[in-house]
């Protein structure tokens, strides 16, 4: 079944690419239309571009008649394929909104935006300085972001702040960080965040990685927990009873910490030989995946850290963002080589081809709430929709 992809240019006319179950093929063709109302086009020009070739003219057309009108999507998401492009910078941070039909992405442009994903239109924005790392709760209270030189900013993530983050009291503080904010990580129940920055100075004294706590107000305040971590910190995540946190840096180990005690409770060694950019941890929390620069993701035992499975291209290239799916049969990721990749997570077999349609490297990856639709976002400044494949 055919679907759409849309690249947009200045003089407002798009083009159709034509995506084999989700995905965008090799050789695709192109066929280009007047925009529409929310980019959306007609159930006939969608037959003409997508169906037009195929034996199967009922099943096309039924197709097009029903993904080419907003409502027809029962989540309420883009439809597969489709293109975000307004950033005007790399797009390093995306993240869905609790109910799903809202995006907030960050960007090295200096602004955090909030889109309406039914309309693909960007609802609200804000200045927030270059932004390295996002992250939104799935509570609803919380959205923050970080960048260079230990800028922090932490925004009121409830509807009426997602639709208009200029109202008062939408940006609830501002925090400072040694070093560059590259890692950013909420807890499942929203109470407690985690920031890791890259230091500037040889020499580092000082802690990597802060703790966070939200009360009751919504507003964090930094916990007193110390963390012993001055190395570089470039990926964080959560255990799902947020009682540990997972690092890794650019030493290419990774940390196991006590949030309660800010203790180092192990290490797991011998694995990447360079920067860990992406981190994610299965929902029953038995095991953690890593994704590094020296172009492997790899899969670890939690309780041991044991190296239980491991993925190297014959042509390595850097992998920049990895993520589990709702239930972990799935693991998405994304990198210099500027495709998006399924794994079945059991045993990390590729599942079905790779997804090319950005052209510049993918630094940031999210599932909906639903767990059918991705989005990658990339340094070509542009987020794509994807459809996620059933786990095999």
């Amino acid at each position: 079944m055919a679907d759409r992809h849309w690249h947009g240019n200045s003089d407002w006319r798009i083009s159709i690419r034509y995506i084999q179950r989700g995905f965008l093929r090799r050789r695709p063709r192109a066929f280009s239309v007047s925009r529409q109302t929310h980019g959306y086009i007609s159930a006939g020009d969608c037959y003409a571009a997508t169906c037009a070739y195929r034996h199967s003219y009922n099943a096309c057309w039924s197709y097009c008649h029903l993904h080419t009108h907003p409502a027809a999507d029962p989540h309420g998401y883009a439809t597969p394929g489709s293109r975000l492009p307004f950033h005007t910078d790399g797009q390093y941070g995306c993240g869905f909104g609790p109910d799903g039909r809202v995006l907030a992405s960050g960007s090295r442009d200096g602004y955090i935006r909030i889109w309406d994903i039914t309309t693909q239109s960007e609802l609200t924005s804000a200045s927030s300085g270059t932004v390295l790392s996002l992250a939104i709760d799935k509570t609803g209270q919380l959205l923050l972001s970080g960048g260079f030189a230990g800028n922090l900013r932490f925004w009121n993530a409830r509807e009426e702040c997602l639709r208009n983050l200029a109202q008062a009291n939408c940006l609830l503080k501002r925090g400072e960080q040694i070093g560059d904010i590259w890692a950013a990580a909420l807890s499942r129940d929203g109470k407690l965040l985690a920031t890791g920055s890259t230091p500037e100075t040889i020499g580092n004294t000082r802690p990597t990685i802060q703790l966070w706590q939200v009360g009751e107000s919504g507003t964090p305040v930094l916990s007193t927990i110390r963390f012993n971590s001055v190395d570089p910190v470039t990926s964080l995540v959560f255990t799902p009873d947020g009682k540990q946190l997972v690092s890794g840096g650019t030493n290419g180990t990774i940390l196991v910490w006590d949030t309660e005690t800010g203790k180092e409770l192990r290490r797991f060694e011998r694995g990447h030989r360079s920067t860990i950019w992406g981190l994610g941890i299965s929902p029953d929390g038995r095991q953690v995946a890593s994704a590094g620069e020296d172009g492997t993701i790899r899969i670890w035992d939690f309780e041991t850290g044991r190296q239980i499975l491991m993925f190297q291209d014959p042509e390595p290239s850097a992998f920049f963002s990895l993520i589990y799916n709702q239930d972990g049969r799935l693991l998405a990721s994304g990198g210099a080589d500027r495709v998006v990749r399924f794994w079945r997570a059991s045993d990390l077999t590729p599942i079905d081809e790779p997804l090319s349609g950005h052209t510049g490297a993918i630094h940031s990856l999210a599932f909906s709430p639903s767990g059918d639709v991705l989005t990658s976002g990339s340094a070509d400044s542009t987020i794509i929709f994807w459809t996620v494949p059933l786990a095999p």
